[in-house]
């Protein structure tokens, strides 16, 4: 039946009303914690395939709001955490969070900070705290040179997350006086972030000197502090005067990790270095454990012919990660596109160790085909850990699948609608 331009007049305004009303009352269930209804409402969105995007994000931050309002004791923690990855989006929510006195508004104002959210001379006279957590924000904010002192005061406090904070204020700060005291505390700070983190802080300053000493470092460090030190000799303040010669040595004498960043690092440049670096990577994809192997795929240049010679090959390879790995980068490939989504597509149905990750790798290729596996992954009655739902979600979400991601947004859990709700919020627009 025809309907009139007339009697559109009148149709029209009660149809966006109607939608005006349903979009409000999700979002009200959300914000009054009402997760029976919202339950609901999600359901019927999904059955009517009417909720977008912009609803979806709406009722993801009155989620995300609700949830840090209302949690207390570790959980307030756990809720501010699980916001990092969305914190730009979810600025407004950790502002309000930080307003507050407990550890949990302090964890707030760190991630503002670390995250670039707000101004440091917000919280600049809590560096003098007496509660650890507090102190731990203002000796965050200490990165300009009248401040020089009391920051480095505070890389011997008691407290290991007000070290940690000081010493990524010095990494902003770059003072050349707070080496000697940072080199002290990668090899002698007890706990393994904060070791990291001084390393960066050394780099960010870097020289002759600085590069010698983080060498002698280098032989009792763990890992993940020598690929702190990698990464500070491939500054621009390190590698000119040491650095480059300290990554063709790692690159060429070093196993794992440390020789495959150290390649990345190198292949920056140009001529020589990028010949050692180059060298390094092919021998990185070709070789070692699954784990390294998977992060060199990930990195791949397929432009490069002897590189996707190598994820070809990788491609058939027996080792399930490495296998799917692989597989997931062939998706960019106009030739291999189809190949590589129908091998994916069968290890994403099976119940193999690798199964998550081929339905990560074809939701990264948009695939559709995965769709209805991620959704089934949503669903408590069907996964049981919670881990598995938020991370499905996830992967919804970067496919823009909004009415099926948005699902567990009303999940049992509550860690798992924060981490839904900051998905969703983290989606480009």
């Amino acid at each position: 039946m025809k309907i009139s331009s007339a009697l559109l007049w009148v149709v029209a305004p009660l149809a966006a009303l109607n939608m005006a009303c349903s979009s409000s009352a999700a979002v009200q269930a959300a914000e009054k914690g009402d997760y029976a209804a919202l339950k609901r409402h999600l359901a019927d969105g999904l059955k009517n395939n009417s909720l977008d995007g912009g609803e979806a994000r709406s009722i993801a931050e009155a989620v995300a709001r609700h949830e840090v309002q209302k949690a207390s004791g570790e959980d307030s923690k756990s809720r501010v955490r699980e916001l990092r990855a969305c914190a730009a989006q979810a600025s407004g929510i950790l502002e309000d969070r930080a307003g507050k006195d407990d550890e949990a508004a302090a964890l707030a104002a760190l991630t503002l900070l670390d995250e670039r959210l707000a101004r440091p001379a917000r919280w600049r006279d809590r560096a003098r705290h007496e509660a650890p957590h507090w102190r731990a924000v203002g000796a965050r904010t200490l990165v300009d040179t009248d401040q020089a002192e009391q920051r480095r005061a505070l890389f011997a406090d008691l407290f290991t997350p007000v070290r940690q904070a000081a010493f990524r204020a010095a990494a902003d700060a770059a003072d050349p006086a707070d080496q000697p005291l940072l080199l002290d505390a990668v090899r002698l700070d007890p706990d393994e972030e904060a070791r990291i983190t001084a390393a960066r802080g050394v780099g960010a300053t870097g020289g002759a000197a600085s590069v010698l000493a983080l060498k002698d470092r280098w032989f009792a460090s763990s890992e993940p502090v020598r690929l702190s030190i990698l990464r500070a000799w491939g500054t621009s303040s390190s590698y000119e005067v040491g650095g480059r010669e300290q990554l063709f040595w790692a690159a060429e004498g070093e196993q794992g990790a440390p020789a495959l960043i150290a390649s990345v690092l190198l292949l920056r440049g140009k001529g020589h270095d990028a010949d050692v670096g180059r060298g390094g990577f092919l021998r990185a994809l070709r070789e070692g454990v699954a784990a390294h192997r998977v992060q060199a795929l990930l990195l791949a240049n397929l432009g490069d012919a002897p590189q996707k010679e190598l994820v070809l090959k990788a491609a058939e390879s027996d080792e399930g990660p490495v296998k799917v790995a692989a597989l997931g980068r062939l998706t960019e490939l106009k030739d291999q596109r189809d190949r590589a989504l129908t091998e994916l597509g069968a290890i994403a149905a099976g119940d193999s160790n690798e199964r998550n990750a081929a339905r990560s790798a074809l939701a990264k290729a948009r695939d559709r085909r995965v769709v209805q596996l991620l959704a089934d992954d949503t669903s408590p009655e069907k996964t049981t850990e919670p881990g598995v739902r938020a991370w499905a979600a996830g992967e919804l979400a970067s496919m823009k699948e909004f009415p099926h991601a948005a699902q567990p947004l009303a999940d049992e859990d509550p860690s798992v609608r924060t981490r839904v709700a900051c998905a969703i919020l983290a989606v480009p627009r």
